[in-house]
């Protein structure tokens, strides 16, 4: 990855977030979403991708923590 990062002319990643579900059990919460990225280099766009993202998070003591992440 850092050498992918170093690379002086890579594309520029965006993301954006397409919210399917917020649900609340007891004091956690579960999302699920479609995660969008779209690749550019120069103002051309060079790749696109998306998936499926559901999380669980529950508040702590220190703010809102993950407990389960999971991508496909």
């Amino acid at each position: 990855m850092r050498k992918q990062l170093a690379k002086p002319n890579r594309a520029k990643r965006t993301n954006r977030m397409e919210y399917i579900s917020i649900d609340k059990y007891g004091k956690s919460i579960q999302i699920a979403y479609y995660n969008f990225a779209e690749f550019t280099r120069a103002d051309t766009l060079v790749g696109k991708a998306r998936w499926l993202e559901i999380a669980l998070a529950a508040p702590t003591k220190d703010g809102w923590r993950l407990k389960m992440m999971h991508s496909t």
